[in-house]
């Protein structure tokens, strides 16, 4: 039976919208006077994983209260410390997010990067033939004007594209969650978590898409209708401006929204709420939310340009090398190039992948004190 390992939204008498917090430990309520100087209890060496040991991560029931500077010092020390899987179970920065990305591919390359590769490997094979297909009428033809051309050239495979990708992120952000706990998921598993998930998968990524979509074209309404009216002049004025306001939103809403697919699949909620959820859990963590993904997606953009370059350029020697671009020449250049985006795609999407769960999780322990329920998870908790 599938445990959530502390994953669950905090229950009654929690503190949801409490703000930064040091990895669990309970600050001490200032006295009515001056308290005493007690000198600090030796450090308590921490339970085995596995002992499913009472209570780890709470605070003692009857401790002597410390000295404020001393009390972080060792509460920041020992947080520090618990590091079970990829990540230090503590509010991270921007290098423990990144090192715990690709952490998370060096812990688990059989659940992170093969399920990408043959997830992509089969999505190849299914838009192989129409690809070179397609090549081969824009060669005959000189230009891309036939609708079928358009379709099963373009649009089929990036529709296919886009639903892998929606799958892979789901099975990808539950591995990298239980390698937060140093747990190895196999691919069943994960599989058998996400198949009934997938209705609302795909409901999330529609209203995303839906929803900051109708808001950049909302934002280009005034300026398009004063152009219609013929004020030409004001009317560009307003275009531009509704653009770079629609751009603005676009970052926004979507940053808001980044969090709804490891909200859905570690909190089993349903599309809307998982979207209402995940804007409440970036309220505050905005800017730096939007930073984090938008370096992730420079290092993803940099590195798939890097490892796919050598194999589209054979794909283009191989069309150039050839007079005539026949079906069987074609179909020769679509498979390199293919294989380049396997490469890319099979390193690079897990790691995009887990910089988002590593971003929730993070949100989480800021928030909400989640770092201490995954500390009893993996010292004490039940295990998958």
């Amino acid at each position: 039976m599938t445990q959530d390992h502390g994953w669950s939204t905090p229950q009654a008498g929690d503190d949801p919208e409490g703000g930064a917090h040091d990895g669990g430990g309970s600050k001490p309520q200032p006295s009515d006077g001056p308290a005493p100087f007690v000198p600090p209890d030796p450090p308590v060496p921490p339970v085995p994983p596995g002992s499913g040991a009472p209570g780890w991560g709470q605070p003692p029931k009857a401790a002597a209260p410390q000295a404020g500077a001393w009390a972080s010092l060792s509460s920041w020390k020992a947080a520090s410390a618990i590091r079970p899987g990829i990540i230090p179970l503590r509010p991270m920065v921007l290098g423990d997010i990144m090192d715990g990305a690709f952490q998370a591919l060096r812990a688990n390359p059989r659940s992170m990067i093969g399920i990408s590769a043959v997830l992509l490997s089969f999505l190849s094979s299914v838009t192989l033939l129409p690809l070179a297909s397609a090549l081969t009428r824009q060669a005959e033809t000189g230009g891309t004007d036939d609708v079928a051309t358009l379709i099963s050239g373009s649009l089929l495979p990036a529709l296919l594209q886009m639903v892998a990708v929606l799958v892979l992120n789901g099975l990808l952000v539950l591995a990298v969650s239980d390698a937060v706990l140093g747990r190895r998921t196999p691919l069943g598993d994960l599989w058998s978590r996400v198949r009934g998930r997938l209705p609302a998968i795909f409901g999330v990524a529609g209203l995303v898409f839906l929803g900051t979509l109708g808001l950049f074209l909302v934002c280009l309404v005034p300026g398009l209708l004063m152009i219609a009216s013929g004020a030409q002049g004001f009317g560009v004025f307003l275009f531009v401006l509704g653009m770079l306001m629609g751009i603005f939103l676009m970052a926004l809403v979507f940053t808001r929204w980044s969090m709804a697919a490891p909200v859905l699949l570690l909190e089993r909620r349903r599309a809307l709420d998982s979207l209402r959820r995940s804007w409440n859990l970036v309220k505050g963590s905005t800017w730096r939310v939007f930073g984090i993904l938008a370096l992730a997606q420079i290092i993803v953009g940099i590195g798939s340009a890097l490892l796919g370059a050598p194999f589209m350029l054979g794909a283009e020697a191989i069309r150039t090398m050839s007079e005539n671009l026949d079906y069987s020449t074609a179909l020769q250049s679509v498979l390199v190039s293919s294989i380049g985006e396997i490469a890319a795609g099979s390193i690079f999407y897990p790691f995009s992948a887990a910089v988002t769960a590593l971003l929730y999780t993070d949100l989480r322990m800021r928030k909400e004190g989640l770092d201490v329920e995954l500390i009893r998870a993996a010292q004490g908790g039940p295990r998958s």
